[in-house]
């Protein structure tokens, strides 16, 4: 009878235990995993450790039971798989790391119906929310939005925030040389185009390289018909 009784209490401490370390392992790789994507940003081949971490802090996410999580690691490998190349996704298979390649496979394939773009959009946006100076991590999410929703309402205001939050992340962080003192200057109202001030270069590179991002298949179509498709 004893022994019947401590079973059954090591096995409700082992339903309680198990899903709160599978959520510690989960965090800390899912921070190791950020910190790659980040490097990423100078360094194009840490986007590959990214996404190995990101597949497995989402296993252990959704083996925690913790859903939430387990999107937010699919918005971020929908990001790698977008700027990994051919060699990268090889490189997984060579490796005997084949559940990653057909993880990043069905995370870029998965279809969501165009009435779910704004609930995809306000998971990014309560992730901003939460996150509010995450700026690159923020942009990743509305580019998911922007990408896989092409054409909709949505898809237009997330661009429009992946690239802000772009430029944010750009300009964020301290100055290295103090700035000079200000100067008296006459009131100059910013030249505007429309109701819009007319953007800056970094802007407009910024958004180019989004746009060239967001439509790389379309772009890569160079035929009369790929084309017509692409101004569309």
């Amino acid at each position: 009878m004893m022994s019947v009784k401590l079973t059954t209490v090591l096995f409700f401490v082992a339903l309680t235990f198990v899903p709160v370390c599978f959520a510690d392992e989960a965090d800390d790789t899912r921070e190791k995993g950020i910190a790659a994507l980040k490097e990423s940003q100078t360094n194009p081949r840490a986007i590959v450790e990214a996404a190995r971490l990101f597949v497995k802090a989402g296993e252990l996410y959704a083996a925690a039971g913790n859903e939430e999580k387990n999107v937010e690691m699919n918005s971020f490998l929908y990001w790698c798989k977008k700027k990994m190349t051919m060699a990268d996704i090889e490189a997984f298979t060579k490796g005997g790391e084949a559940a990653v390649t057909t993880k990043l496979a069905a995370v870029e394939k998965l279809a969501p119906k165009i009435d779910e773009a704004q609930t995809y959009y306000d998971r990014a946006e309560q992730f901003a929310n939460k996150n509010p100076s995450e700026h690159l991590l923020i942009a990743v999410r509305f580019y998911e939005v922007a990408d896989r929703f092409k054409g909709s309402d949505a898809s237009l205001k997330a661009q429009d925030r992946s690239l802000k939050e772009m430029l944010m992340e750009k300009t964020a962080g301290p100055k290295a040389v103090a700035p000079p003192a200000p100067v008296a200057v006459a009131d100059v109202a910013p030249v505007t185009v429309g109701s819009r001030p007319i953007p800056t270069a970094d802007e407009v590179k910024l958004a180019e390289k989004l746009i060239k991002d967001l439509f790389k298949d379309e772009y890569s179509k160079t035929d009369a018909p790929g084309q017509v498709a692409l101004v569309q």
